[in-house]
């Protein structure tokens, strides 16, 4: 129908009655009453297999009660079976633990294998290719051989990688591989966990690697021993590897897994590549599993006490407000009570700490931290203007800037949404009235509104709480101030005096100077750049680049002139800063 086109579950169901072929409920039914555990298989393959008949029987809500009953009426061992039905209160959950710890118990004990050794963690460094015997020199800069008269700026340089002389790291032929073995016991016995799939809303733990060329999600499994990988992901690998004999017997909670052998993986993780053994499980739902052993040597997991070994040791320092600054801070409350922008209140289920923040002036600003209400907070359906979008405008003869008073706090809040903010100072507790820096949507909601307030206006550019009026000429200016200083009167939004500019032939606006020319860089921040000192990390490139970048509308052939920075950026270049870099 017209009206249902839309609804992606009804057109689901229209697709399924035309495309997926009628089941016989009848033959699916007597398959599942007719399936009993074979020799040989685990309780979770048989509960995995019950699983699978029964998607296509159409139980509906008996599905689980129907899958218990043929699990305890299926199973080989008779005497489990008969304990099972004799539980009180049986259910399908309690039944698939009962029957996988019964299978695991007798496994081990007629195994009474010795566990496994202890995993040993070692570092290799590798080298990919070895110098001819004849060849008596080391890589220069170009990765070439030093002669007698090669003036080679690489001949005295120490290499960053493997601190040797007469190279750089760029060229250096030392590679680290860090391969995680485990060494093993006479009797080889890993446990694994479960390594069927779970439902998605546990949100276990994964991590995306290349395995030989093909991109594989593990599941991170800390209770593993080993790492294993299913059928279904090795045949889909492009040239799947070989396997490598072994007698290693792997254990689950549903007993033994069947396995058809294990390969040396390698991947790259965090710019270091790793080489650990891969066990290839057999079965169509199988989890590919990470170990903790491989997991705890990238750095993935690890104990509680050792991410937080900072704390054990030295002295603290509390948080609060330092002695001397309670007067201000009470002073800046006692201001924000009178100008209405907050309110006492008594203890409220919702509450956020507060810091106190020197002015240049002497004075404090209370901050808020609202972390936790900004996970509620919906943003506001508003586009921010861009620099593109306001600087191609900007000239003139007269400029004047006005600053709107403390920004945010001129919008009034809703009653229901004030009480959220109630904040905690050693005077109490207080919340906003206004709207309080730090919320997602407040941007967007103040931006609107000065949108808003001056879209009928010539010459007027509102930029957050900067307002930016320009006119041709002066007498053209004096009209679109006396305007929006108008509009701003009736709207109730206030300025600061201390921060407007009114009349100015040339002012710097959003770090930019602006003039009857037009625009031009600042020259404070062309001068900052200069006197910057040359980077020694990428960051520090980083934070250099952003400066350049934000002035690179003054600046043609940027992209060319900075190259050779933004090769320093990339992942496989070692850092070099030479000649080219700095000029």
């Amino acid at each position: 129908e017209e009206a249902h086109k839309n609804d992606y579950k009804i057109v689901m169901e229209k697709l399924d009655e035309h495309f997926v072929p009628k089941r016989n409920v009848i033959h699916e039914r007597a398959r599942f009453r007719l399936r009993i555990q074979k020799q040989g298989e685990t309780i979770e393959a048989f509960t995995r297999n019950l699983y699978e008949l029964a998607e296509s029987c159409e139980f509906g809500n008996t599905k689980n009660e129907q899958i218990r009953d043929r699990l305890a009426i299926g199973i080989l061992d008779k005497e489990l079976s008969q304990k099972l039905q004799l539980e009180p209160e049986p259910t399908l959950e309690k039944a698939i633990q009962t029957a996988c710890h019964s299978e695991l118990i007798k496994g081990q004990v007629s195994d009474q294998g010795a566990m496994k050794g202890l995993d040993v963690v070692s570092q290799k460094s590798l080298n990919k290719e070895r110098l001819a015997p004849a060849q008596e020199a080391t890589p220069n800069s170009k990765g070439k051989g030093h002669t007698r008269a090669d003036n080679c700026t690489a001949r005295n340089a120490e290499c960053r990688n493997c601190k040797k002389i007469g190279h750089f790291a760029a060229v250096c032929r030392t590679k680290e591989v860090r391969e995680v073995n485990v060494q093993k016991s006479n009797t080889a016995s890993l446990f694994l966990g479960s390594i069927t799939y779970v439902d998605e809303s546990s949100k276990p733990w994964k991590v995306n690697l290349i395995i030989n060329g093909t991109a594989v999600n593990f599941k991170i499994d800390t209770g593993a021993d080993a790492s294993v990988l299913s059928e279904a992901t090795y045949l889909s690998m492009h040239n799947p590897p070989q396997f490598m004999s072994t007698d290693t017997i792997l254990n689950s909670p549903g007993g033994k897994l069947q396995h058809k052998g294990l390969f040396s993986a390698k991947t790259r993780f965090k710019e270091t590549e790793y080489q650990f053994n891969l066990y290839v499980i057999r079965g169509s739902q199988v989890n590919d599993l990470l170990g903790h052993d491989v997991a705890t040597v990238m750095g993935l997991v690890r104990q509680v006490e050792e991410t937080y070994l900072e704390i054990f040791d030295n002295i603290g320092l509390l948080k609060g407000e330092p002695i001397p600054m309670l007067p201000k801070v009470k002073e800046e409350l006692q201001r924000m009570v009178k100008s209405g922008v907050i309110e006492i209140t008594e203890p409220t289920e919702w509450c956020t700490p507060t810091v106190p923040v020197p002015k240049k002036n002497g004075k404090v600003c209370i901050c808020v931290d609202l972390k936790q209400l900004k996970k509620a907070v919906e943003r506001e359906k508003f586009v921010l203007p861009t620099l593109d979008d306001i600087l191609p405008r900007l000239a003139g003869a007269s400029f004047s800037l006005l600053d709107a008073a403390s920004r945010f706090c001129q919008i009034p809040l809703h009653p229901d949404s004030a009480i959220l903010t109630t904040f905690i100072t050693p005077f109490g507790r207080y919340f906003f009235c206004r709207l309080p820096f730090g919320i997602t949507s407040a941007p967007e909601n103040f931006q609107r509104k000065m949108t808003e307030l001056f879209q009928q206006q010539e010459g007027v550019f509102a930029y957050m709480d900067d307002m930016l009026v320009c006119g041709n000429t002066e007498e053209e200016h004096d009209k679109r101030l006396t305007s929006v200083l108008q509009t701003i009167e009736m709207a109730g939004l206030r300025l600061n005096k201390d921060k407007s500019l009114l009349r100015q032939k040339q002012l710097y606006y959003l770090g930019h100077c602006i003039d009857q020319h037009g625009t031009s860089a600042n020259p404070e921040k062309v001068r900052a750049i200069s006197e910057m000192a040359s980077p020694t990390s990428v960051p520090e490139l980083r934070r250099i680049l952003g400066m350049v970048h934000y002035l690179g509308i003054y600046l043609p052939n940027l992209s060319e002139i900075t190259r050779p920075l933004n090769e320093l950026l990339k992942s496989d270049i070692a850092w070099y800063w030479g000649s080219s870099q700095e000029q």
